[in-house]
């Protein structure tokens, strides 16, 4: 991979200028030109992390800043890493809202899980968008990957890659962006209003993590002015804006507002729980879903991965538990 420094050009440049910008290092602008305010933001970052100050991007800073290439491999398979108590709590700082109202959209508007089990993230193509963004030339040849009425999607899971496959080998831009993408479901169209400078850049940070997920989804909730109505808990407000003008046929308000309730109340699901059984589902073993609460099919699935690996047998999950399930899931990482 290439080390990005003072000079360097292009869409990588872009996607660093974002993430320092994200995570509080302003370079200066974001305009795919590595000069002067760029090389200080890094040296910032640098400083923060116990790097080497030399404000030059190179494996050790790329793997701090969590950067991937600015193109996502054909396979879309990444890190696939879990929600993390970072992530969320970057969120809700970004938004200005709380614990509560957070999981209560996570809950209503979002994918329990952003990732299937073979580490590709969750994905719904719409037919109906590659229509109209390839002034429906395939329409005739392709209707069911390419046609101007919705719908037509079939089976979830893997199935919508084989139909975003078929639709990348007659036009990759328009495909991708024409896929809702991981927990949040963004439009792969909406990169920019998600933090992005284009598609591209939206996919490979979507297969890295949850974390990158989430911060797609709190930027598009911020380019809407939707954390107003969400920290104010104008449940309508927010409902129309981000699910459209049908949000009340699917009483998106009132479940929001139901949700709140029982988060604001308590208890909330627990993150480490919810990493457990993302690592033991990738491992091969049956947690039940990735929710975060525990019960008998998470223990269980826990307790074979123990008796499994030579590991004292018992039902403590903590950041230990996470981080030896992590290794052997993603003995990579």
């Amino acid at each position: 991979m290439t080390t990005l420094k003072r000079g360097s050009t292009g869409p990588e440049v872009t996607a660093l200028q974002e993430r320092l910008l994200h995570l509080g290092f302003d370079p200066n602008g974001v305009d795919g030109n590595f000069g002067p305010g760029t090389e200080s933001a890094v040296k910032a970052f640098q400083q923060s992390k116990g790097l080497s100050v030399d404000g030059k991007v190179g494996p050790n800073t790329r793997a701090a800043l969590g950067m991937s290439s600015s193109t996502a491999p054909l396979n879309f398979i990444g890190k696939g890493l879990p929600l993390d108590q970072t992530g969320f709590s970057e969120a809700i700082g970004r938004m200005t809202v709380g614990a509560p109202e957070l999981w209560a959209v996570l809950k209503i508007e979002a994918r329990g899980w952003g990732f299937l089990p073979d580490r590709r993230p969750v994905i719904l193509f719409e037919r109906h968008q590659f229509s109209e963004r390839t002034n429906h030339q395939f329409d005739g040849s392709h209707p069911d990957i390419s046609n101007q009425v919705g719908g037509g999607y079939g089976a979830s899971g893997a199935h919508q890659y084989d139909r975003l496959q078929r639709a990348i080998s007659l036009n990759r831009t328009a495909a991708l962006q024409s896929v809702s993408w991981g927990l949040g479901q963004i439009m792969g169209f909406n990169a920019q209003a998600a933090g992005y400078s284009n598609v591209e850049g939206l996919v490979a940070a979507m297969i890295q993590s949850e974390n990158e997920q989430l911060r797609g989804m709190a930027s598009f909730i911020l380019s809407g002015d939707l954390h107003h109505p969400l920290r104010e808990h104008r449940w309508a407000d927010f409902a129309r804006k981000y699910n459209g003008a049908g949000y009340a046929a699917h009483n998106y308000h009132g479940r929001l507002a139901e949700a709140y309730q029982r988060f604001a109340q308590g208890p909330r699901p627990d993150l480490n729980v919810r990493a457990a059984q993302v690592y033991l589902t990738y491992l091969g073993f049956n947690p039940g879903p990735v929710d975060g609460w525990v019960g008998t099919s998470t223990y269980g699935a826990l307790n074979s991965f123990q008796q499994q690996n030579g590991l004292p047998v018992n039902n403590e999950i903590n950041e230990a538990t996470v981080e030896q399930l992590k290794a052997k899931a993603l003995p990579e990482t």
